[in-house]
């Protein structure tokens, strides 16, 4: 899929009608400039929707014909070994299940989703299923972090359960148990970073934020503090995602929307610096969309260019969604700061099969031979 001059990004997509779907669609970037293969500059006004057809997926999910995924899963997905692999794990929807219904190792499934063959495997589920988690890729491994929902469904379901996968052999292990603060109703995992030996976590915690930090050998959990000095960028926290970490800095979009954070993590102090709020990024929707809920990525293209996936439902569309997709360069000057330089920005249109929401799960770029 990596082309001699483009560099191939894959994101999945995935929307809800009366049942799941989901997608992965590639979109070409020209390697050094940046430019979206494919795409009219800027997009906005007349221009868009001529001549523009919408982007074909490369794989779809809850469709018999690929492969026998059940169509009331919800996704979480990440990849591991350079990004040949996409692993996802499908949990039964809360809504799919009858009142009082008992999770079983079987509501978690695994796939893979091999990048280079578009061919699926399975892999097994971790060992404790909930009906809400996050997945995690650090080190060649996965790691799963299952989060305590208050419901019908679960009424006696006060813990959260963290377990460790290695690909080796295809085996789960419990890691131990996660601070309290994620076992707090309103509280919900949003971004990591993975860096020298950590997992930091980002959490939304009712209206404030919190960081929590794991260290992958010694197998402790610490609080992470933020440092104030830049109360902007405090502002925007907490960031969503995975981080992008270049040396000592790292970079990930924020929780306010069309925002890019830069920031770092100094593991000896446990401690958060945030360094700078890049301009907000310009929203490329028609005066005439009716968006809704929004929905974004950003992915490392490679130096210091990404690529920004944005979305957001228009609801007077039924059958196609648009795609923002914005690259960019960040320019370290000889002091140290850091500035952003527009590369190309454009929309392409995904189907959604009539679904009334659409969001963009995740994006990575495939590094293949």
């Amino acid at each position: 899929m990596e082309g001699g001059d483009y560099k191939s990004l894959l994101v999945l997509v995935t929307s809800y009608s009366s049942r799941y779907h989901g997608e992965i669609y590639e979109v070409k970037i020209q390697k050094g400039s940046g430019q979206i293969m494919g795409g009219v500059r800027g997009a906005i006004g007349d221009e868009y929707g001529k001549d523009q057809a919408p982007l074909r997926p490369v794989t779809t999910f809850f469709n018999k014909n690929t492969y026998s995924i059940p169509d009331s899963c919800l996704c979480d997905a990440t990849d591991l070994f350079g990004g040949s692999k996409l692993y996802l794990l499908f949990r039964e929807g809360m809504q799919a299940n009858p009142p009082h219904s008992v999770m079983t190792p079987d509501s978690l499934k695994g796939y893979v989703f091999d990048i280079q063959n578009k061919s699926f495997s399975t892999f097994q589920g971790p060992r404790v299923p909930k009906p809400l988690g996050n997945v995690i890729s650090a080190y060649e491994k996965l790691y799963h972090l299952a989060i305590p929902v208050t419901s019908p469904h679960e009424p006696n379901d006060p813990e959260s359960v963290f377990e460790r996968y290695d690909p080796l052999n295809d085996s789960w292990e419990f890691l131990p148990p996660v601070p309290s603060v994620i076992s707090d109703q309103g509280v919900e995992i949003v971004g990591y970073a993975v860096y020298n030996h950590h997992i930091l976590l980002s959490l939304t915690c009712g209206p404030g934020y919190e960081f929590l930090a794991f260290h992958v050998r010694t197998q402790k959990w610490v609080h992470v503090k933020v440092e104030k000095s830049h109360r902007m960028a405090c502002s925007h926290f907490p960031f969503r995602g995975r981080a992008v970490v270049l040396g000592d800095r790292m970079y990930a979009s924020s929780y306010s929307f069309g925002v890019v954070l830069e920031f770092s993590f100094d593991c000896e102090a446990y401690s958060l610096t945030p360094k700078l709020v890049f301009p907000r990024f310009k929203r490329m929707h028609l005066a005439n969309m009716d968006i809704g809920v929004q929905t974004e990525y950003l992915v490392h293209l490679g130096g210091w260019d990404f690529c920004f996936v944005q979305t957001a439902y228009d609801y007077k569309r039924i059958d196609r969604q648009p795609l923002w997709i914005t690259t960019f360069r960040i320019i370290v000057g000889s002091g140290g700061s850091s500035n952003i330089e527009i590369l190309h920005s454009t929309i392409r249109d995904v189907y959604i099969h009539g679904g009334w929401h659409v969001h963009v799960n995740f994006s990575f770029t495939p590094l293949l031979e």
